[in-house]
């Protein structure tokens, strides 16, 4: 999202210079930080960290529109303290799930700009799981070895629920909405495979997209659903995001002779990011779900009838979606609930 915001800024600057006319509004996240409802909280926040010896160097324009993300930073001389600094501003936006979110090799003397971006999510679900009905049960690692191992399993009974059946990714959909204060907008989308031999999750996932999920979301229909078991789970991830990254088209970011970041400063010619770190952790019980995420950009120089019983027991793909304003809040897959 931050690197997103600097192409828009330098478009609206040049803009400013070329016509003479006002920027037209910048483009509103998904949900605003600190945004809060009666039963869910959703922080989201970024922050652009620029070496100070350097700032001399950073576009008027940008500064002043960026000034609430921006920070003049002294990576050079003490790369180390504006690291602690990076790494506690983005626990308290996590609420202490994400502590460390830069590890000492990833800022140096050398390091002049950082993008960092930070969510923090805590919601309950609209259909609670009653505690006292999780037990221990059966979970399929491998549907063709018959892998199977024993996970502590949320049920849930007699409740309505959007299900259904998703054609494309031959997987069932359940809808599983959070409790707000406007309606239910925001839900997790669990997507479980076939259970029929041969089909398992890698073949869910090679067939997802934007449309084949627009299509999942689109063939749930509220039913009366007997039972539905769903494993309990918290997972913890770190990787970087350059291959990711670069597999989308946005490999230009992290070569110095074709990055474009002149609307930060059109005298840093080389700049490039060399460094892309994610991390995220989410844990979803019977009560509902907390969620954090959080990225760095380290830049140097250089149809069907739906069964009313869903047993959630093999490897699925999960998703937080909002739906006014169609984003995709978090995403994942569980492939062993006992590993995080």
């Amino acid at each position: 999202m931050a690197y997103k915001a600097l192409k828009y800024f330098d478009k609206i600057v040049m803009n400013e210079r070329q016509q003479g006319s006002p920027p037209p509004p910048p483009p509103q996240p998904p949900l605003a930080p600190d945004h809060q409802q009666q039963s869910f909280t959703l922080d989201s926040a970024n922050r652009i960290y620029f070496e100070s010896s350097l700032s001399q160097y950073l576009n008027g324009e940008t500064a002043e529109l960026l000034k609430d993300e921006i920070r003049v930073v002294d990576f050079r001389s003490q790369a180390e303290v504006t690291r602690g600094k990076i790494n506690d501003w983005v626990s308290r936006v996590t609420r202490g799930k994400i502590p460390e979110l830069l590890s000492s090799d990833a800022v140096s003397p050398a390091t002049i700009m950082a993008l960092v971006n930070a969510a923090y999510f805590k919601g309950k679900w609209l259909n609670q799981f009653a505690a006292e009905d999780t037990d221990p049960a059966t979970f399929i690692l491998d549907n063709a070895a018959r892998d199977m191992i024993t996970v502590p399993t949320m049920k849930l009974r007699d409740a309505l629920l959007p299900v259904g059946v998703s054609e494309t990714l031959k997987a069932t959909v359940v809808e599983l909405p959070y409790a707000s204060g406007d309606g239910n907008d925001l839900s997790m989308y669990v997507i479980v495979p076939a259970s029929s031999p041969g089909w398992n999750l890698d073949d869910v996932l090679e067939r997802f997209s934007v449309e084949s999920f627009a299509q999942a979301r689109d063939s749930v229909v509220r039913r009366d659903v007997n039972l539905l078991t769903l494993p309990k789970f918290k997972i913890e991830t770190t990787f970087e995001l350059l291959r990711p990254l670069n597999n989308l088209g946005l490999g230009s970011m992290f070569v110095p002779a074709e990055a474009d970041f002149g609307c930060l400063s059109a005298n840093l010619t080389s700049m490039a990011f060399s460094v892309a770190q994610h991390q995220a952790v989410i844990e979803v019980n019977e009560e509902g779900t907390e969620a954090a995420a959080a990225t760095a950009f380290i830049s140097l120089r250089s149809g069907r009838i739906t069964p009313t019983e869903i047993k959630i027991n093999r490897p699925f793909l999960y998703a937080l979606y909002h739906k006014d304003t169609d984003s995709v809040l978090f995403m994942g897959v569980v492939r062993n609930p006992l590993l995080g």
